[in-house]
C-alpha cells in the first residue's frame, strides 16, 4: 500500500511576523548594528592614536633631546680639550673628564631610543658612536708635552676634521629623528581627523537612532492601538457568533425535536408492516418498507449529526477528561466496526498498537471520532480493499512541540484529490464524485471534536492511493500533571 506521510505543508503559516519585522524592526536594528561599529572603529582608532601619540612622546620627543645634549657635551668637549691643549689649563681637563660622564649616560639613553624609533635611527646612532670614539682617541693622545708646536697644529687640524665626521653623522640622525617626528605627527593628525569624522559620523548616526526610534514608538503606539481594537472587535464578533450558535442549537433543538416523533413514528409503523403483524407482504411491498426504513433511519442520523454539531459550535458539548488508554479505546472501536467491514468484503488490520501511554482526554469523545473516520473508510472502499489502524508516539505535526499520541486509519479507496482535503471537513461537504451517502458531517463534527480534546484530526491522501486519517492527541507532560491535581485538589 502507498505511504502517506502524516506531516503535510501547512497552509495555515503567515509572513506577517516577517513583514513587521522588516516594516520597522529591520532597519532600526541595522541602524543600531552600525552605531555599535562606529562606536567600536572609533575606539580602536582611539586606542591606536594613543599609541601613537605616547610612542612620539616617550620616543621620538625625547631622542630629539637627547642628541641635542650630546651635540652640546661634545661642543664643550672639544672646546675644554682645546683649552687644555694650548693654555696648559687643569680646569679644562677636569671639565673634559666630566663632560666625558654625561656623554656616556646621554649615549646609554640615547641608544634604548634610538632601536626604538628604527634601524635607520639605531645604525647612525651606531656610526655616530664609532666616529666620536675616533675623536677622542685621537684628542686624548694629543698633550702639549709630547708634541712640538709645529707638531701640535697638524694635530689639532687632523683633531678639527675627526669633530667635522662627528658633527655630520649628528647631523645625519637629527635629520632622521626630523623625518621620524614629521612622519609620527602626520599619522596623528591624519588620525585626528579621521576621529573627528568618526565623531561626527556617530553624531548622525546617534540622531538617526533617535529618530527611528520615535518613528517606530509611534508606529508601535499605532499598532498596539489597532490591536486593542481588533481585539474589541474579535472579542464582540465571537460573543456574537456564540449568541449565534446558542440561537441555532436552540432552534436546531427544536427542529430536531419537532421531526425526531413523527419520524421514529414512522419507523415504528414500517417496523410493524415488516414484521407482517397486519397481515402478509410480498416481495415488492417488503422491499418498499425497507427502503422506508432505511431512509427513515438516515435521516434521524443527520438530525443526529446537526444536533451535534450545533451543540460543539455552542461550546455545549460535555468533556469529561479522565485517564485513558488509547490502546483499549482503539481496539474497542474496531471490533464494534469489524462486522459491517468484514461484511463489506473489506479487511480490517489492527496494528499491534504496543507503546502508546495512557492520556487524559474523554475516551468515549475518541470512539465516536474513530467511529466516523472508519464509517467513511467503510463507504469509500470497494470490495476487497483494505481498512488498517495503527497507533504511535510523535513529537511533530500540527501539535508540535508537544508530544502526542498519533491514531492512523488508513484506507484502499479512491483517494482525495489535492483541491478537496481541507474542504471535506466542511459542513455537508463531501468528496468530488462521491458515490456513498452521507450527510457530510460527520469529519466536521470529529475535527472540531478532535480540537475540543486539545488535539487534531488531518489526513493525506493522494488520488488512487487510498487515504489516511490521523487524530493527534496531546499527552500530558510533567507539568500538566502537577497543574491537573492542583485543579483537582482545588476543586475538592
Amino acid at each position: 500500500m502507498h505511504k502517506l506521510s502524516p506531516f503535510p505543508h501547512d497552509p495555515r503559516r503567515t509572513d506577517a511576523a516577517s513583514s513587521g519585522w522588516s516594516g520597522g524592526l529591520l532597519p532600526l536594528s541595522l541602524l543600531i548594528a552600525s552605531l555599535f561599529a562606529v562606536v567600536f572603529i572609533l575606539y580602536v582608532m582611539t586606542r591606536v592614536s594613543r599609541a601613537e601619540r605616547r610612542e612620539f612622546v616617550q620616543v621620538t620627543d625625547p631622542a630629539r633631546t637627547d642628541l641635542y645634549d650630546l651635540q652640546r657635551i661634545l661642543a664643550l668637549e672639544m672646546s675644554a680639550q682645546r683649552a687644555y691643549q694650548l693654555a696648559q689649563d687643569p680646569q679644562s681637563l677636569q671639565d673634559y673628564r666630566r663632560l666625558r660622564v654625561e656623554e656616556d649616560s646621554v649615549f646609554a639613553d640615547l641608544h634604548t631610543l634610538a632601536f626604538r624609533v628604527g634601524p635607520d635611527a639605531a645604525e647612525a646612532l651606531q656610526r655616530l658612536r664609532g666616529r666620536t670614539e675616533r675623536w677622542q682617541s685621537e684628542v686624548e693622545r694629543l698633550t702639549p708635552a709630547t708634541v712640538s708646536p709645529n707638531g701640535l697644529d697638524e694635530r689639532l687640524s687632523t683633531q678639527g676634521k675627526l669633530y667635522s665626521q662627528v658633527l655630520a653623522s649628528g647631523t645625519q640622525l637629527e635629520e632622521i629623528l626630523q623625518n621620524n617626528a614629521a612622519v609620527r605627527r602626520e599619522r596623528l593628525n591624519r588620525a585626528d581627523r579621521t576621529e573627528m569624522r568618526f565623531v561626527f559620523l556617530l553624531i548622525a548616526l546617534a540622531l538617526a537612532s533617535v529618530v527611528m526610534l520615535v518613528r517606530v514608538g509611534q508606529r508601535l503606539r499605532l499598532l498596539t492601538a489597532q490591536a486593542h481594537a481588533l481585539a474589541d472587535r474579535s472579542h464582540m464578533r465571537q460573543e456574537e457568533m456564540q449568541r449565534m450558535a446558542s440561537e441555532k442549537e436552540r432552534f436546531i433543538r427544536g427542529v430536531t425535536h419537532d421531526l425526531k416523533n413523527p419520524l421514529g413514528a414512522v419507523d415504528a409503523y414500517a417496523q410493524l408492516l415488516e414484521a407482517q403483524i397486519k397481515g402478509p407482504l410480498n416481495e415488492e411491498q417488503q422491499q418498499f418498507v425497507a427502503r422506508i426504513r432505511r431512509a427513515t433511519q438516515e435521516t434521524l442520523g443527520t438530525i443526529h449529526d446537526l444536533l451535534e454539531l450545533a451543540r460543539v459550535e455552542a461550546n455545549q458539548i460535555r468533556i469529561e477528561q479522565q485517564s485513558t488508554d488509547p490502546r483499549e479505546v482503539v481496539l474497542e472501536t474496531t471490533e464494534d466496526y469489524r462486522a459491517p467491514i468484514e461484511a463489506a468484503g473489506l479487511e480490517l488490520r489492527v496494528g499491534p498498537l504496543s507503546g502508546l501511554p495512557t492520556i487524559v482526554t474523554d475516551g468515549s469523545r475518541v470512539r465516536e471520532i474513530l467511529g466516523n473516520v472508519l464509517s467513511n473508510a467503510l463507504k469509500y472502499t470497494p470490495s476487497g480493499g483494505t481498512v488498517s489502524v495503527d497507533g504511535m508516539v510523535s513529537r511533530t505535526g500540527p501539535l508540535s512541540p508537544i508530544p502526542a499520541v498519533v491514531i492512523s486509519i488508513t484506507d484502499t479507496g479512491p483517494g482525495i484529490p489535492a483541491a478537496d482535503q481541507e474542504r471535506i471537513f466542511g459542513e455537508f461537504e463531501r468528496g468530488t464524485g462521491a458515490v456513498a451517502r452521507g450527510s457530510g458531517l460527520g469529519l466536521a463534527i470529529s475535527r472540531r471534536m478532535a480540537r475540543l480534546l486539545g488535539g487534531d484530526l488531518t489526513l493525506t491522501s493522494e488520488e488512487g492511493h487510498g487515504t489516511c486519517f490521523w487524530l493527534w492527541l496531546p499527552i500530558p507532560t510533567p507539568l500538566d500533571r502537577v497543574s491537573s491535581t492542583d485543579r483537582e485538589l482545588q476543586a475538592g
